[in-house]
């Protein structure tokens, strides 16, 4: 899948970009780039939380989030999705 994106404005979000698009990789001289590593809704989810703020986080996708969050160095959405995780544990399911 392909994510039209701002590189500046994924470098200003993500330590992952900003270390990619800021080096001499040559990632920094291509016109698209893959992301190994997540898959395509998580991606689309990280790069829809830098353009818009927001992030759906639930059971079924917070994991994955986590992941790509800590993936790509986007720090406040891998704290959403830890605050997500900690207000869904309780004594039996710990």
């Amino acid at each position: 899948e392909r994510f039209p994106a701002n590189r500046m404005v994924l470098s200003c979000f993500s330590l992952y970009f900003e270390k990619m698009f800021k080096g001499s990789m040559q990632e920094s001289y291509q016109k698209s780039v893959h992301v190994d590593g997540i898959d395509g809704t998580s991606l689309k989810s990280m790069v829809d939380f830098i353009y818009k703020g927001t992030i759906s986080i639930n059971k079924e996708n917070v994991c994955d989030l986590l992941a790509a969050s800590d993936y790509l160095q986007i720090e406040e959405a891998r704290q959403f999705s830890l605050d997500f995780i900690e207000s869904a544990l309780i004594s039996y399911n710990c």
